[in-house]
């Protein structure tokens, strides 16, 4: 099941960002409740499994998704070239609506992404979009293009159709 193809792309305050915003039959529950399963399977690394990833909860019992909790990928080797550290933490969450992570690598945060969900008849509306950030400034012109010009970002596609895939088995 495919529930988005298009990515929408823009520069905002010297970050690109990828957008995928659909209108999906799930619940604003479901698709809340899928967030917990979907940010483990995004951090993981797949030839550890399950046990590469390890959760710093900022008190006991608190779900995933609650502000300042940190997903940490805990291989020592990504790709087996290099050390590398990768980690999610969690900036902002208003349960069933909004969660916004910041990703970090090296101890750098190089990235964001939102996840919104928006009720609407006939189920919800999700949006996911996730931003680069970037080192370079560029002139406006030359930022005014690249927000015109779709580029291919199937990693923010595939995210969004692995979280409704998540959200209609919830």
């Amino acid at each position: 099941m495919v529930a988005v193809n298009e990515i929408t792309t823009y520069k905002e305050d010297n970050i690109f960002w990828a957008d995928a915003t659909e209108v999906v039959d799930v619940s604003a529950d479901a698709a809340w409740k899928s967030l917990d399963p979907l940010l483990m399977r995004i951090i993981e690394i797949p030839t550890a499994g399950e046990e590469s990833v390890e959760v710093r909860r900022v008190s006991e019992g608190v779900p995933v998704t609650y502000v300042g909790n940190r997903l940490v990928a805990k291989a020592a080797m990504l790709g087996g070239i290099i050390n590398a550290s990768m980690s999610i933490l969690i900036t902002a969450s208003e349960p069933s609506r909004y969660l916004r992570v910041a990703i970090h690598t090296f101890n750098m945060h190089f990235a964001d992404a939102d996840f919104r969900i928006e009720p609407v008849e006939s189920g919800c509306q999700l949006t996911f979009r996730q931003g680069f950030r970037s080192r370079q400034k560029l002139s406006k012109s030359v930022g005014e293009q690249v927000a015109a010009k779709t580029r291919e970002m199937p990693e923010t596609a595939q995210i969004f159709n692995l979280w409704v895939e998540m959200a209609h088995a919830a």
